[in-house]
């Protein structure tokens, strides 16, 4: 899992040409939007950085969605996961990141949301209610810049004692084939 996250940052220079479609690929809740951008970025981007971003948003996708219960209380969690309050957030440092913080805001055993603080900008980890995203639009650039965010929350999702079980891929067949209902059902939805 660990190997899978590190090559995360293979991922900075070809999302940095092309942001947009490899923001649809990485994190449209839409397997069939997913699927038109792999046909676009498969002509110009090496299967193996291809096969990278689509097991990055599967990792995306094994996330909770926030709010959520977690399994454990708030205070368990700020023992657990070593984070302190600051005001109603409990936070902690990202190690290797300078100025980046992963925080969450809970009552009890809920989890309300998860934030990223980079250089002292807050961003919600859920996107806005109407979005079609997995993750804020905002984080995602970030996440490919600096893996170790990603990795913390990974973290701290398991600190709050939920299950993260991501699939991988090692070709782009593997991920077509898995998820080809999901594709066909998605492109219904859009037209019928």
């Amino acid at each position: 899992m660990l190997e899978a996250l590190a090559r995360v940052a293979d991922l900075k220079e070809p999302f940095a040409k092309t942001p947009e479609v490899f923001s649809v690929l990485i994190n449209a809740r839409s397997h069939a939007e997913a699927g038109l951008a792999l046909d676009v970025l498969r002509e110009t981007v090496p299967e193996r950085t291809l096969v990278k971003a689509i097991n990055l948003r599967e990792v995306l996708q094994a996330l909770p969605t926030f709010p959520c219960s977690m399994a454990v209380d708030d205070h368990t969690l700020a023992k657990v996961a070593a984070l302190t309050k600051d005001k109603s957030l409990l936070k902690r440092r990202v190690p290797g990141v300078r100025g980046a913080w992963t925080a969450v805001t809970t009552a009890g055993n809920f989890c309300f949301d998860l934030f990223v603080i980079h250089r002292g900008t807050t961003h919600m980890w859920a996107p806005a209610s109407s979005s079609n995203d997995i993750v804020n639009p905002e984080l995602l650039e970030l996440l490919v810049k600096h893996p170790p965010i990603l990795e913390d929350v990974i973290g701290l999702v398991q600190d709050m004692g939920l299950v993260f079980n991501p699939r991988f891929y090692l070709s782009l067949e593997d991920w077509g084939f898995d998820r080809v209902d999901d594709v066909l059902e998605d492109f219904q939805a859009l037209f019928f």
